[in-house]
């Protein structure tokens, strides 16, 4: 089968970055499933670092329609797949047939923001809790303190908090509230 009969597959995944040592352990097993798999013609992959992410753009190709159909198809890609669910922020897929691929640029993944009504949802209540938490907590500590400077702590505090481990857990625990 001529190589412009090829169907190329593009996959972009956005991975945290506490999450990338596991998350090329699974790429390795999955490229050792698909290059098992019938009809695979290569794969290639690159690692793009974005501070918040790393993007992973991964090239998949098949000898043709029916082999990468039948790979989606399979029960060693859905495993794949479900074991992928707590590595990544996103996936685009885009595919092309032939030599089509060479000629459009696939779209580059942008990670999805949730609407600004959702945020304010989500991080008020959170923001709120934490206040009341942190100013209940540090006030054995320093609530004889002048105001400004308790309040000084108290936001550093709530911001230590919210940034890591809270809005990280809160985003993963209402991820289809804030992606719908």
């Amino acid at each position: 089968m001529d190589e412009q009969d090829w169907v190329t597959t593009v996959i972009t995944e956005r991975v945290w970055p506490d999450k990338t040592a596991a998350f090329e352990r699974w790429i390795k097993r999955a490229h050792e499933q698909l290059a098992a798999a019938e009809g695979f013609r290569g794969v290639d992959q690159v690692r793009l670092d974005e501070g918040d992410a790393i993007r992973y753009v991964t090239v998949v190709r098949f000898a043709d329609q029916g082999s990468l159909a039948a790979w989606e198809a399979s029960p060693d890609r859905q495993a794949l797949v479900d074991d992928l669910e707590p590595f990544h922020a996103d996936t685009v897929i885009d595919r092309a047939e032939g030599i089509e691929m060479w000629f459009s640029i696939p779209p580059r993944s942008r990670p999805r923001v949730p609407t600004y009504w959702r945020q304010v949802a989500v991080s008020a209540p959170v923001v709120f809790l934490l206040i009341l938490l942190v100013s209940w907590a540090l006030r054995p500590l320093i609530g004889g303190w002048p105001f400004n400077a308790r309040l000084l702590v108290e936001v550093v505090g709530v911001s230590m908090l919210l940034t890591w481990p809270v809005m990280p857990f809160v985003t993963k625990v209402l991820r289809r509230f804030l992606y719908p």
